[in-house]
């Protein structure tokens, strides 16, 4: 697993590493994206999972499609930092702390998929119309949720079924 600490100025967007991963992977090269088989032709985004009292916060778009928080990463962008601006963008919500859990591939998007501690209230902004919260296994819910974002939940689900992550 791989964890990257980093602090992300709200004023300007940029991150700043202050930690080391706890190692580093043999297709890691420092100032560079990673390297990934096959996705250089997928979108990058990131995506967060964050709970709030309990349950997955998730955000309905005005199809009334229902995703979790996140967006595409932007040109020199960190995906940690873009996760941590997606968020705030969509929900309000301030990362405290985020902890990159997998890659997850979709027809059109490479998922960076992080896991998030964070302050504040949540209120839908942005591209987010309204804010669910899901408590039930994803695989069984009647949420709206994109392919992707199923998907994900239930991976994430499967392997961090406990809230205390």
């Amino acid at each position: 697993m791989q964890v990257v600490i980093c602090t992300l100025s709200y004023t300007t967007g940029k991150a700043w590493i202050i930690a080391k991963p706890l190692y580093e992977r043999p297709n890691v090269t420092k100032g560079k994206p990673m390297s990934i088989p096959n996705a250089s032709r997928k979108r990058p985004r990131a995506t967060v999972i964050v709970r709030v009292q309990g349950a997955i916060l998730l955000a309905g778009d005005k199809s009334g499609l229902v995703l979790l928080p996140g967006g595409g990463v932007d040109p020199g962008e960190l995906p940690i930092a873009a996760a941590a601006r997606e968020l705030h963008e969509e929900t309000g919500l301030r990362a405290t702390s985020l902890r990159f859990l997998f890659h997850h591939e979709s027809p059109i998007n490479l998922h960076h998929v992080y896991y998030c501690e964070a302050d504040g209230e949540p209120v839908a902004a942005d591209d987010a119309e309204t804010l669910l919260y899901l408590a039930e296994p994803a695989g069984a819910t009647a949420l709206n949720l994109s392919p992707a974002t199923r998907k994900i939940l239930i991976r994430f689900q499967a392997g961090y079924p406990s809230p205390d992550l």
